[in-house]
């Protein structure tokens, strides 16, 4: 009996030996973990410091800023592109309003008086030398030239000659012909306001 309450007294006595020792061992290995960190980022800050002064100094010979990851070069072309964006001018990105330039103002008679009228739009191309039928128009009519050059022959009256960008009037009631006399294809517009189903030209015969 009296040895094993010496064991006993023993083993009492040899745990908190045991618990005091286990704590020191935990706070030398805690410490040593807590250096190497230390050690691990310091050692990142050097190679940092390290490349770019290598990248700044010419005697490394290198004299550029290492690559940038593709990330880094995607976000830079991004940011480039935004900041050329700000920088043009307001006027250049929103359209401006369009505005009508006068071409030929005239004073006319013989229009429609039908409270109803009809409005006709045509086209004629002429090759060298063409000409339209000798006729007579029972309104105005007008011509815009888009190419080439138009010659409108009246009875009684000079000849008339337009150019492309330029526009002519002619007059109701009037014999003629339109030529095209000049060595290149002639291109017109023609604008006809009459009553309802009338015809666009009555032909003279001979």
């Amino acid at each position: 009996m009296e040895r094993v309450a010496a064991s006993k007294g023993r083993s009492a006595t040899c745990r908190p030996a045991a618990a005091s020792w286990g704590g020191r061992w935990g706070s030398a290995v805690r410490s040593r973990s807590a250096s190497m960190e230390q050690m691990f980022h310091a050692s990142r800050r050097d190679a940092t410091c390290v490349s770019a002064c290598a990248a700044r100094d010419p005697a490394t010979g290198a004299g550029h800023s290492p690559p940038a990851p593709p990330g880094d070069l995607a976000m830079r072309q991004l940011l480039a592109l935004l900041f050329s964006l700000a920088a043009t001018p307001l006027a250049a990105q929103e359209p401006s309003l369009a505005r009508p330039n006068l071409l030929l103002r005239e004073v006319v008679t013989g229009m429609p008086r039908g409270e109803r009228q009809e409005v006709q739009v045509l086209t004629a191309s002429f090759r060298p030398g063409d000409r339209t039928v000798f006729h007579t128009h029972r309104h105005p009519v007008t011509v815009y030239v888009l190419e080439g050059a138009f010659t409108l022959e009246m009875e009684g009256r000079a000849p008339a000659l337009v150019r492309a960008g330029e526009a002519l009037v002619e007059p109701p009631g009037v014999r003629m012909t339109g030529y095209n006399r000049a060595e290149g294809p002639l291109r017109v517009i023609i604008v006809y306001v009459s009553e309802p189903g009338m015809p666009f030209l009555d032909p003279i015969h001979p």
